[in-house]
C-alpha cells in the first residue's frame, strides 16, 4: 500500500487522543519486557568559558554546564539555569551558555537531567516520568542557591523542558519562594500547560507515521533518526532549504546536531504531558514577585520565547499558552527560527530575547 493512502487513514482530532493513549498504554509494557539500551551521545568539546562539573543525586550525577563572568558577578543580576528538552543535554544550550559568559555579572548554569548527556542513566530510563526530572531540577536549584549568589536563579526550559519548568513551579513553587530558590520563568518554546496534543497533531502533518514508528519499534528516537527528520521538525526554512537541496544522507543539520543527540528518551515524560498537566493560577501565583515602592505593585515573571517558524509548538500554540497565563506572561517570537531556536541559524536573537526579559524584570 502506498504511504500516502496509509497515512490518509490516520486519525485525527478524538481518534488522535485514543490513539496516543492507546500507544501510550502498551508501549511501556514493550519496554519493561525488552528494555532496549542505546549509545551515549558525542557531545563535542565545550567552548571557551564554559566548564562542566558534576551534582551528586541519589541515582549518581548530573552533568552541569557553568559559565561565570570574565569580570565578576553583578550583585543586581539572578543567574540563569537552562534545562533541555527532549533527545537534548546540556549541550542544547552552549550557544546560549556562550551568549551570557560574554556579558558582565551573570553566571549561567545548563543541566543534563538524569539518562541525558554525562548525567547517570537510572535504570529503565525509558519510563522515568517528569516527577522524576523534576527531581533533578530542584537538585540543581538547590546547588546554584548554596554558592551565595546575590539573586536566586531563573529558571529557562526548552520544549518538554519548557513543560517541566511549568510542573516544578506548579508542584513545588511555594517552596522555592519560601527557599529563595527562584526568580522568574522563561519557557522556550514549550510544552503549553493545556497539553500537547495540538503538539503531535503538528508533528504528524509534517511527518505522518511518527507515532507509528515509535510504537512499534518501541524507540522514541525513531522519530528523529534521520536529518530530514530533524530539519523538519526542530529548524527554521533557512536550515531546512540547505538540507532538501542535499540528498546526500549526511548530517548536515547544523554543527553536528544529531551526533550529539540521546540515541534513547523517555517516553513516558512527554506522555504524562498530553492532557493538562498544569494549575496556571498556581504557577502564577508562585512567580508573583512586589515591585517594591510606595504602592506595593507586583509584576508576573513568567514569558515565552518562540521561534515563527516553530513546525511543533506553532504560532498559535504559544498565542493561546500567553492567553492561558494572562497578561502578566510576555511573549516573544523569534523571526524564521525553527523550534530548536537555541541551534537554529537565528540563535543569537533568541538568546538576546532571553536577556532582554531578566532584565526588563530588573534582574
Amino acid at each position: 500500500m502506498p504511504l500516502e493512502a496509509l497515512t490518509a487513514h490516520f486519525p485525527t482530532g478524538l481518534g488522535l487522543a485514543k490513539s496516543l493513549a492507546l500507544a501510550t498504554a502498551f508501549t511501556p509494557l514493550l519496554l519493561t519486557l525488552f528494555p532496549p539500551t542505546r549509545p551515549k551521545p558525542h557531545l563535542p568539546p565545550l567552548p571557551a568559558g564554559i566548564e562542566r562539573i558534576f551534582i551528586p543525586i541519589s541515582s549518581g550525577q548530573l552533568e552541569v554546564l557553568v559559565s561565570h563572568p570574565p569580570s565578576g558577578v553583578d550583585k543586581a543580576k539572578a543567574p540563569i539555569l537552562f534545562v533541555h528538552g527532549g533527545y537534548g543535554s546540556a549541550w542544547c544550550w552552549t550557544h546560549w551558555v556562550s551568549y551570557f559568559s560574554g556579558r558582565e555579572g551573570r553566571v549561567v548554569y545548563a543541566v543534563s537531567l538524569s539518562g541525558h548527556g554525562d548525567s547517570t542513566r537510572p535504570p529503565y530510563f525509558h519510563l522515568l516520568p517528569k516527577s522524576y526530572f523534576a527531581k533533578d531540577v530542584l537538585a540543581v536549584l538547590s546547588y546554584i542557591s548554596e554558592q551565595a549568589h546575590p539573586l536566586p536563579p531563573v529558571l529557562v526550559g526548552h520544549s518538554a523542558g519548557g513543560g517541566l519548568a511549568q510542573y516544578v513551579l506548579d508542584c513545588y513553587g511555594h517552596q522555592l519562594r519560601e527557599e529563595n530558590k527562584i526568580s522568574g520563568m522563561i519557557c522556550v518554546s514549550p510544552f503549553p500547560p493545556s497539553g500537547g496534543l495540538p503538539v503531535y497533531t503538528n508533528w504528524l502533518r509534517i511527518d505522518p507515521t511518527v507515532l507509528l514508528r515509535m510504537t512499534l519499534s518501541g524507540n522514541a528516537y525513531t522519530a528523529l533518526n534521520t536529518p530530514r527528520r530533524v530539519s523538519r521538525a526542530f529548524f527554521g526554512v533557512s536550515h531546512a532549504r540547505s538540507l532538501y537541496a542535499n540528498d546526500s544522507g549526511e548530517d548536515t543539520v547544523p554543527e553536528g546536531f544529531m551526533r550529539q543527540m540521546n540515541k534513547e528518551e523517555s517516553i513516558i515524560w512527554p506522555s504524562t504531558m498530553m492532557l493538562p498537566f498544569v494549575d496556571t493560577q498556581r504557577v502564577i501565583q508562585h512567580l508573583t514577585f512586589s515591585r517594591g515602592g510606595e504602592k506595593d505593585e507586583t509584576c508576573v515573571r513568567i514569558a515565552l520565547v518562540a521561534g515563527s517558524c516553530d513546525a511543533l509548538m506553532s504560532p498559535s500554540v504559544m498565542r493561546l499558552m500567553q492567553r492561558t497565563y494572562g497578561d502578566g506572561c510576555v511573549l516573544q517570537f523569534v523571526d524564521g527560527a525553527g523550534h530548536h531556536l537555541m541551534h537554529d541559524m537565528q540563535w543569537e536573537v533568541g538568546a538576546g530575547a532571553v536577556e532582554r526579559i531578566v532584565g526588563g524584570w530588573g534582574i
